[in-house]
């Protein structure tokens, strides 16, 4: 088992990449911010509302904007915040591998796979990355963020620009037609076809 991580900021289509590698290519995938709010939703749940009071919760449930406005805004909060969540995760992506580990490649999808220092746990890191203007187009077009949140968020995350020396790949995701043909051609190499 040869194990992946896709990793980019937010906005540069990680996601997009894993869809087409799962559904094209019937390759396990791991989306390691879904399993995130998962463990915010229920594992930690508890541990975070005692921690950051009840402000952040609305119908009985963790709210991810209200959230967002408290660790977005003040590294420290986002440092403890993270301190209850990835530990469970990492458990979480062992766990993946072991029940994946007859697979040809295994993907996880980690935005902050270098920030945690988790790369390690990979045989090759890949960078999805695009134009920081298409980021936060994607961003405010797609997911409800003014230009002004999207632009904090995007500075909170280490710049792909930096990432690009420390990765074994980087696939650009500016255009549909240019990536599908990227990725089949990074398959024919990995002899996934």
């Amino acid at each position: 088992m040869k194990k992946i991580v896709i990793t980019g900021t937010i906005g540069s289509g990680k996601s997009y990449v894993s869809n087409i590698l799962k559904t094209s290519y019937n390759l396990p995938v791991l989306d390691v911010d879904m399993v995130a709010k998962e463990v915010r939703n229920h594992q930690a749940k508890d541990t975070i509302i005692q921690h950051f009071g009840d402000e952040i919760v609305t119908n009985g449930e963790i709210d991810p904007k209200k959230l967002g406005a408290i660790v977005f805004q003040n590294d420290q909060k986002l440092k403890e915040l993270e301190s209850m969540i990835h530990p469970l995760v990492y458990e979480e992506m062992l766990e993946f591998f072991h029940i994946h580990e007859y697979y040809p490649l295994v993907i996880v999808e980690h935005p902050l796979v270098f920030e945690l220092g988790w790369e390690k746990e990979f045989d090759e890191v890949w960078l999805v990355t695009c134009d920081p203007e298409i980021a936060i187009e994607r961003l405010t077009n797609n997911r409800g963020y003014n230009r002004e949140e999207a632009t904090r968020i995007l500075s909170k995350q280490e710049d792909n620009k930096i990432k690009e020396t420390k990765v074994d790949r980087i696939i650009y995701n500016n255009h549909h037609a240019h990536l599908v043909d990227q990725l089949k051609n990074i398959m024919k190499e990995e002899n996934i076809c």
